[in-house]
């Protein structure tokens, strides 16, 4: 890392302490005028997606763009756009698709490993953060749509490499200035999901999927392994001694993820993996354009609650 830049007044002594060879700017705009760089990791709010990542396209910059790529699909598809005409690598930030876990459960869905897939029901929920209150509220360019749905809407794309096909959802309030939804969604295969994404509860990142013969379960925060669940539900300590023998065999994943940032090894992967593109020279998934068909979901999904608002 050799430049940063960010207004936030805490950002120059956490730089001094944590990359004190990296030269600090007051903006992204001075940063991205003054600095040499070859790329550049994009990490504003929503709003200002399309700015920082034009500005960066524009001096042949290779950019990795925090989810989500944008907070409107103009915004999006304009980011795209500079993105062609740079020819440079564009990444955007789903880090959970370098997350052993989806990568497991991508392989077990393609293998067969419970018949024919179904139903999917996932969530993604989350206390109240502390700072950087403009994620929870749509119009300073967050809300859990955007925040929170893009990642399981990316992830159905990606686990079961289709497109979705149809969009349904229903938004709140849990305090009057954010947003909370339950969508509603079928992927172009048939295969139904529902999908919960709120702040203001308990932390859970859960995503499962029904087949014919079982289902695979993922809990991101909590588990070390994609768990099967057979047809039959057989309970008892039997069942649970076969759980934990298979957790104790996954403490390998363990260590990694106790000592990743966050517990989430995932993100350090994702970056990994946009530098090694960028050596290669060869660009890879998930791209700025899968950014936007997140993107899109989300948006069908936003004039639907409206209307019903409405």
């Amino acid at each position: 890392m050799v430049a940063v830049g960010d207004p936030d007044p805490g950002a120059r002594p956490y730089l001094t302490q944590h990359a004190p060879t990296a030269t600090y700017f007051p903006s992204f705009e001075a940063m991205l005028s003054d600095a040499e760089l070859d790329a550049v990791v994009i990490a504003v709010p929503a709003l200002l997606h399309l700015a920082a990542a034009s500005l960066a396209f524009d001096r042949g910059l290779h950019v990795y763009l925090e989810k989500p790529i944008a907070a409107s699909v103009e915004d999006g598809e304009a980011i795209v756009a500079a993105w062609r005409r740079a020819g440079t690598i564009g990444r955007i930030g789903f880090n959970c698709r370098f997350n052993a876990l989806y990568r497991e459960l991508q392989v077990g869905v393609a293998g067969g490993r419970i018949g024919n897939p179904v139903a999917v029901r996932t969530a993604l929920t989350a206390c109240w953060p502390a700072e950087a209150t403009w994620r929870l509220s749509p119009s300073g360019g967050g809300g859990a749509l955007l925040e929170l749905a893009s990642h399981h809407v990316d992830l159905l794309r990606f686990v079961f490499g289709t497109e979705i096909a149809d969009v349904s959802a229903a938004s709140w309030s849990n305090r009057g200035d954010d947003e909370a939804a339950m969508l509603q969604l079928t992927l172009a295969n048939g295969v139904h999901v529902q999908t919960l994404v709120t702040y203001g509860t308990a932390e859970e990142d859960r995503f499962e999927v029904y087949g014919s013969d079982g289902k695979l379960v993922i809990d991101r925060y909590n588990s070390l392994v994609v768990e099967q669940v057979p047809l039959r539900a057989t309970g008892g300590i039997a069942a649970s001694i076969r759980r934990a023998a298979r957790e104790v065999r996954a403490l390998p994943y363990g260590l990694v993820k106790g000592r990743a940032p966050g517990q989430e090894p995932s993100f350090a992967a994702s970056l990994h993996a946009f530098i090694s593109a960028i050596r290669d020279g060869r660009d890879g998934s998930p791209t700025l354009e899968d950014g936007l068909a997140s993107l899109r979901v989300i948006d069908a999904a936003r004039q639907m609650t409206s209307a019903v608002g409405a």
